[in-house]
């Protein structure tokens, strides 16, 4: 709108300095009034701000995607008027450049990563060691439904009884240097604490994309201090987000139509 304001301020400098902007008395901020040399009057409108729309989900993208992206496939003139529509996505985000010439006009659905997702990426990068509430709280809160009921880890974890400084085994086996032989028999057989655990999480936040990746953590367990440790494996947090990005391309190229897709960012 300002742009549209000092091209007419220019524009009325060289019909003459005598020129001036009213504003519309009792008129939108859009209008104005220019007062010609002569004295006459001449009702101006500024051009619109540029479109930021922020869309409340990939739908509401999608649909106002394909609204401005139907001119391309139908008359001229229409897409010459509209611009040539462009989507991109990648973790952070989808943007729709309703003209991918100017790239002024936008419609944005910004991604974030999931809680559980976010929470694993956290611990890839620096690994926390957990006391036994923690633990628990790990797995009952922060990993609600991504556990698999059947593995009995959770049930595990909190039976786990811990006795290091009485009677100990050299043994260098999981979960069982410096403990025990009344908590080995506790943590031996069928109800053993395994050494990982699968956890299928949903990928962004909403679940966007209706799937969830599976990331396969190791359990490490230091039986002297008493803490474990939950290790996603190398890569897999990484390889978890691109397939969400996978995903989303797939959901975009479905529901877009004609109008192109790119993996990436535009800016």
């Amino acid at each position: 709108m300002l742009d549209t304001l000092f091209a007419a301020v220019c524009k009325l400098a060289v019909e003459g300095a005598q020129a001036k902007l009213l504003p519309v008395p009792n008129g939108p901020k859009h209008q104005f009034l220019v007062q010609h040399p002569n004295g006459t009057l001449e009702l101006e409108e500024a051009q619109p701000n540029p479109r930021q729309h922020v869309a409340g989900s990939l739908p509401t993208l999608i649909a106002l995607a394909r609204k401005f992206g139907l001119a391309q496939v139908g008359d001229p003139a229409v897409a010459a008027a509209n611009g040539n529509v462009s989507v991109w996505y990648s973790r952070t985000g989808v943007v729709a450049l309703l003209d991918d010439a100017t790239r002024r006009d936008t419609v944005t659905y910004p991604l974030t990563l999931s809680p559980q997702l976010a929470l694993l990426q956290s611990l890839d990068q620096k690994p926390l060691r957990m006391d036994q509430k923690q633990a628990i709280k790990f797995l009952r809160i922060d990993l609600e439904g991504c556990l698999a009921r059947a593995d009995g880890l959770l049930a595990i974890v909190r039976k786990l009884k811990w006795t290091a400084g009485k009677q100990s085994d050299a043994e260098l086996e999981h979960a069982r240097t410096s403990v025990s032989r009344s908590t080995q028999a506790e943590v031996s057989g069928a109800s053993a604490l395994p050494e990982g655990v699968s956890v299928e999480v949903p990928l962004f936040q909403g679940n966007c994309v209706g799937k969830k990746a599976r990331v396969q953590l190791a359990i490490d367990v230091d039986p002297v201090a008493e803490t474990f440790q939950f290790i996603p494996l190398p890569g897999q947090v990484e390889d978890a987000i691109l397939m969400g990005e996978g995903w989303l391309g797939e959901l975009l190229t479905a529901g877009l139509g004609e109008v192109p897709c790119y993996h990436g960012r535009p800016f």
